[in-house]
């Protein structure tokens, strides 16, 4: 915007200069052109400024649609917990308090889990499973993950808590 007003600022002090200056009529023909000139590059400018508001705009609403960017996850209140900071976490399993489970906040049937848990195994036998289960999800249910990682070879298995 400052470009825009500075072009506009010259266009003002040329048009003063046209009316004091003499009755040459090839000084006032270059000013007329000066002028003529500054203004198709102002609305050039302004033209600029609009598109680049509109793409701008574009862009904020595809951030604010986008599941990559603003990803929030499955929705769940863990439980509190004495935590330490773990280390590299391979797989992140969420179970939900209706008992679902889900990995990278896709839902996945028991059948599937347990090929998940079979294909981390494979890349790296030292895979760290994590579980995050809602505090509300039966003992039971998160004890039946566990088990699945386990039966493919996993043994690294954390639940993840809140600090208190």
């Amino acid at each position: 915007m400052n470009r825009a007003h500075s072009l506009l600022a010259a266009v003002a002090m040329l048009a003063l200069c046209a009316c004091n200056s003499s009755n040459d009529k090839e000084a006032r023909a270059k000013q007329a052109q000066q002028i003529s000139t500054l203004q198709k590059q102002v609305t050039s400018l302004q033209t600029d400024v609009t598109s680049l508001r509109t793409e701008l705009a574009k862009f904020r609403d595809l951030l604010r649609r986008s599941p990559y960017v603003l990803a929030k996850g499955v929705e769940i209140k863990l439980p509190h917990g004495n935590t330490n900071p773990t280390p590299a976490i391979e797989l992140v399993v969420t179970i939900s308090r209706d008992g679902k489970v889900f990995v990278a906040d896709k839902a996945l049937p028991d059948a599937d889990l347990e090929k998940t848990f079979a294909a981390a195994f494979a890349r790296d036998k030292d895979t760290q499973v994590v579980i995050r289960a809602d505090n509300h999800v039966s003992h039971g249910r998160v004890v039946a993950v566990m088990e699945q990682a386990k039966r493919v070879g996993l043994q690294r298995i954390a639940i993840a808590t809140q600090s208190k």
